[in-house]
């Protein structure tokens, strides 16, 4: 099966699917772009209503209104001459500049059931040691991938199928060795693929007006949190108390105790930069008498 029947098969399979979910508009283009044989003025042709990048060493990128990243990979015209070079643009024995290699970076991931297609003939492989819901689902033959995290689908990869290694350059050994192996990452174990390193947010401080309220106190408290993220993402901060109630949002709230019977609440602050309380959270105790 050629890799243009496989795109046509998933556009064919996707189409009741809402364009918000899938750039169904995107594949419907794609799909006119053959691999190893369209130009790269087939592909600005192709993709002429798309925001296009220079075509520096052999790659050049579409965008269309921050909905989806095209990357499409070109040839050089030249094989390769080192066995373990793992440039694209000389692996394969094409005139310069045909289309070798497609990438489509989804803003809005997928579900992999949303798709309609049967992936459970792909292989599936765990990418990072520390992260087991980042997964590659590929099919050599077919010439087509899927990376996959928590979140569904995230990219899709177009390549020259299988049946396609007649053109691959005599020196091209990693080409080869890919095709060749069973696994998308060849011989390397999981333990060696690397690590995801993880920039999370973290409270580093938690101020409390009071720590102890009496009878004849205010029982109301002045909380203010302080946290920091190494990408200055945008921070939800997320409290949970054991008894009482919050008032207000944000790093600076008020914890309302006047309902709670004598004893001892505890406050804990949290901040979400985007993936959850994955920080260090920090958590102080009142005595209510």
């Amino acid at each position: 099966m050629r890799m243009l029947s496989f795109v046509s098969f998933l556009i064919l399979s996707i189409s009741g699917i809402a364009v918000a979910q899938f750039p169904q508009t995107t594949l419907e283009k794609v799909r006119q772009i053959r691999l190893l044989e369209s130009t790269r003025e087939d592909v600005k042709r192709i993709l002429y209503d798309y925001e296009a990048s220079d075509d520096d060493d052999h790659v050049q990128e579409f965008s269309k209104d921050n909905d989806v990243d095209i990357e499409i990979f070109y040839s050089s015209g030249t094989c390769t001459e080192d066995p373990d070079d793992d440039d694209a643009s000389g692996m394969w024995k094409v005139k310069e500049w045909k289309a070798i290699r497609i990438e489509i970076d989804l803003t809005n991931s997928i579900k992999p059931e949303d798709i309609g297609f049967d992936l459970s003939k792909f292989t599936k492989e765990q990418r990072y040691a520390n992260v087991p819901d980042s997964y590659i689902q590929h099919h050599k033959s077919l010439g087509a991938a899927f990376e996959v995290d928590e979140d569904g689908i995230s990219k899709i990869i177009l390549f020259p199928p299988m049946g396609a290694q007649k053109k691959l350059c005599s020196k091209s050994e990693t080409a080869k060795k890919f095709y060749q192996a069973e696994s998308w990452f060849g011989d390397s174990k999981l333990e060696d693929r690397g690590v995801i390193e993880c920039y999370v947010a973290n409270v580093v401080d938690l101020t409390l007006s009071a720590t102890e309220i009496g009878a004849s106190s205010n029982k109301t408290i002045s909380v203010a949190t302080n946290a920091t993220d190494p990408e200055n993402d945008v921070l939800t901060y997320i409290y949970v108390v054991s008894g009482g109630q919050i008032h207000g949002r944000g790093e600076k709230v008020i914890w309302d105790l006047t309902a709670a019977a004598p004893g001892i609440y505890t406050f804990t602050a949290g901040v979400d930069d985007g993936c959850g309380l994955c920080g260090k959270t920090m958590t102080k105790t009142v005595v209510v008498k």
